[in-house]
């Protein structure tokens, strides 16, 4: 019985092997499925990620292509509002009707020059007389002391 027993011991310690090894095999299947699948979610995550940022991307661009073209109009716009409001009819415009102007051909010129400032009241000749509007001619003398005179004449030229 000696050789039974050895028998039956080296059945239950190879039925034992045979069992453990398919466990270890059965742990490793499920652990490579696991890991699979693990592998198989993370893409399709970065799948779908991708496409959703590509959306952003896409509604951005197209935001940006309408903000370029709203842009480029109203700078179109500008130029023509530039264009008109420097046009020379446009000035005349402005200069007859807003400030009240008359062009050149159409005024009469009259050059006149005015008179030079007052000189001191010690060197200006006095008028003794000044005719009046209905040609009346009266004597004015002003009361100015000669003192007084020397004084406003010295007082002109002080700063």
């Amino acid at each position: 019985m000696d050789r039974l027993t050895l028998v039956a011991g080296m059945r239950k310690s190879v039925w034992s092997e045979q069992k453990a090894l398919q466990k270890n095999q059965k742990r490793r299947r499920v652990v490579a499925f696991f890991g699979l699948l693990t592998l198989i979610l993370v893409f399709a995550y970065l799948f779908v990620w991708q496409r959703v940022r590509t959306l952003e991307l896409a509604e951005e661009h197209s935001d940006r292509k309408a903000t370029v073209r709203l842009l480029k109009e109203k700078c179109q716009s500008l130029q023509y509002e530039v264009e008109y409001l420097s046009s020379l009819e446009n000035i005349e415009r402005i200069a007859r009707h807003d400030l009240a102007m008359i062009s050149q051909q159409e005024a009469q010129l009259v050059k006149f020059t005015l008179p030079r400032a007052a000189q001191p009241a010690a060197s200006a000749p006095k008028p003794d007389s000044v005719k009046s509007a209905a040609g009346k001619s009266s004597v004015h003398k002003s009361p100015v002391n000669k003192s007084t005179a020397k004084k406003k004449g010295s007082s002109k030229g002080r700063v």
